[in-house]
């Protein structure tokens, strides 16, 4: 539980940390994150961070504030929810979405497909069926070639 969880975002916090200290990450913009309450008492917050990401790390002192030089752009969108209890503390933090440049990280796909299949299931009275393998498979190979594109 909440041990796990604050173990995991210290290592993420920490880990970006060090790459910035080592100059092999930076900001490429000031991150932007909008928090909003929702109708149902919860609150969703999304965080965009851009960075620059330099594989040397003398490149990267060398690169002025208009992100000229050797590098690439590294765009994290994340969304996430916290559900809150009556007292106001936080119950449940969930990530609904992450994507990487615009494009969702694997386990966003992996997730969003798993879900996919058991809502199949569901919708059919839970009845044992067995989804479509081929449809499945389609899917799959659909995702695979839209990453190779996108290189």
């Amino acid at each position: 539980g909440r041990s796990s969880y604050t173990r995991l975002l210290s290592l993420a916090i920490s880990s970006l940390r060090a790459a910035m200290q080592t100059r092999t990450v930076r900001l490429a913009a000031k991150p932007r994150p909008t928090i909003e309450v929702t109708s149902k008492g919860s609150i969703k917050v999304n965080l965009i961070l851009a960075l620059w990401v330099a594989p040397n790390p003398l490149a990267a002192a060398t690169v002025e504030s208009n992100n000229q030089g050797f590098g690439v752009p590294l765009k994290i969108e994340i969304s996430s929810e916290y559900i809150v209890d009556t007292m106001g503390m936080i119950r449940e933090h969930r990530i609904l979405e992450s994507r990487l440049n615009g494009v969702l990280t694997p386990g966003d796909v992996f997730s969003r497909w798993i879900k996919g299949l058991t809502k199949e299931e569901e919708e059919n009275g839970n009845a044992r069926m067995v989804p479509s393998a081929m449809e499945s498979l389609m899917d799959a190979i659909t995702w695979v070639r839209s990453m190779q594109d996108r290189k």
